[in-house]
């Protein structure tokens, strides 16, 4: 599992209001997002197939179930079910919440996977049952609006947690990609209101060596960065995220 971000000088990203918004929020970064690394078609289809169609599911569930059916459609049939694939979940631009599966295969950058211009921070050792709650807590978010004014206000909001802030119904990037670094108990002292991709990725910092040769000031902005939390920590995770995640997509039994 990825937490990525990315500058307003890297394409397609270079644009007026990506510059404008990085030096506004006082850093390098102009948007986040979080991905998910060498996901098999087997778990895709196997989630797929315990998907009934059904008007009476939960619009989650249903969100959930298109957004599988739209990312197996990029593949045939017969794909084997070992194939891997790597899939970004986005809030981009005013659009609706998106998921785009990254290829090096890809013509345009934006489904290009990860360059070294982009700032990564890989989750080495997380549980793999909090990571496939997320995956599933991602798609079920896939449609959903776009927070325009959100986005637009966050620098000016505080970035301190105050309460339980509970999932909106729109988002915008980095108070997203907070929602997912949450459930792994990470930066938890962030509000969903108030965070920016700055004020994130500053916060992300925390949890690797300060030695890390990817903070170093010569280094730039780009490079990956391996987030190696404790055993208790993943522990705790894979005790907890799963069963938060069910209950916020209504899920539980």
């Amino acid at each position: 599992m990825l937490c990525a971000f990315v500058t307003p000088q890297t394409p397609p990203f270079d644009v007026v209001f990506n510059r404008l918004a990085a030096r506004i929020t006082g850093g390098d970064y102009c948007h986040v997002e979080v991905a998910f690394e060498a996901v098999s078609l087997r778990v895709l289809r196997n989630l797929r197939q315990n998907i009934p169609d059904s008007d009476s599911l939960s619009s989650e569930l249903q969100r959930v179930g298109a957004t599988l059916t739209n990312v197996l459609s990029s593949f045939p049939p017969d794909t084997s079910d070992d194939h891997t694939v790597m899939l970004a979940f986005h809030a981009l631009n005013g659009c609706p919440l998106g998921c785009r599966i990254l290829s090096k295969h890809a013509a345009d950058a934006l489904y290009l996977p990860y360059s070294k211009d982009w700032r990564v921070y890989r989750f080495s050792g997380a549980p793999d049952v909090a990571v496939h709650a997320n995956l599933v807590w991602c798609m079920s978010k896939v449609g959903l609006p776009y927070d325009t004014m959100g986005a637009l206000t966050s620098p000016w909001r505080g970035a301190e947690v105050h309460g339980v802030d509970p999932d909106p119904e729109s988002w915008f990037c980095s108070n997203h990609a907070l929602r997912v670094l949450q459930h792994m108990n990470l930066c938890s002292d962030l509000s969903m209101w108030g965070t920016t991709p700055n004020r994130l990725e500053h916060s992300l910092r925390q949890y690797i060596p300060a030695s890390s040769a990817v903070l170093q000031e010569n280094h730039g902005p780009g490079g990956t960065a391996e987030l190696k939390l404790s055993k208790p920590h993943w522990d705790l995770v894979a005790s907890v995220a799963p069963y938060i995640v069910r209950a916020e997509l209504r899920l539980l039994q």
